[in-house]
């Protein structure tokens, strides 16, 4: 039984080394081929810090909510939560430093929230980097 044990043991540190030696193969991601440099919401740009993230620290009416990161694929989905005015249309634009850099932005309304995806992919990368955000219109003040 000793041996059996030993044996399982030794072939499961086996499979468990060799597991780790396949993952540190994995793609290396690096976003800032994609040369983000500004998402603006409701013409207000916010500028892009260490490759991906919206530099929001100083506004109150955006906040970084999530991340799910996708390393096998080198895909990052980046989630922010907006409040907006009820007066004013919800508009996103999004510019890269490189001219073939392709931006998608998709939008959908829902009652009273709004949804908005602005997706970065480049020819030739795999590379893919992506912001929603979730838009809920701020109630008035009531004096």
């Amino acid at each position: 039984m000793k041996i059996f044990k030993l044996f399982l043991l030794l072939v499961l540190s086996l499979s468990l080394w060799s597991c780790n030696e396949h993952d540190d193969e994995g793609i290396k991601a690096d976003f800032s081929v994609l040369g983000v440099t500004t998402v603006s919401i409701n013409n207000k740009p916010y500028s892009v810090k260490e490759g991906m993230l919206l530099d929001v620290e100083e506004d109150e009416l955006i906040a970084l909510v999530g991340f799910k990161s996708i390393q096998s694929t080198a895909r990052l989905m980046i989630e922010y939560a907006v409040i907006t005015s009820a007066d004013e249309p919800f508009i996103v634009a999004a510019e890269s430093a490189y001219s073939d850099v392709s931006i998608t932005i998709d939008t959908e309304v829902d009652d009273d929230t709004i949804h908005c995806v602005v997706q970065f992919s480049r020819e030739g990368y795999q590379e893919q980097l992506s912001y929603e955000f979730y838009a809920v219109s701020a109630l008035p003040e009531v004096e």
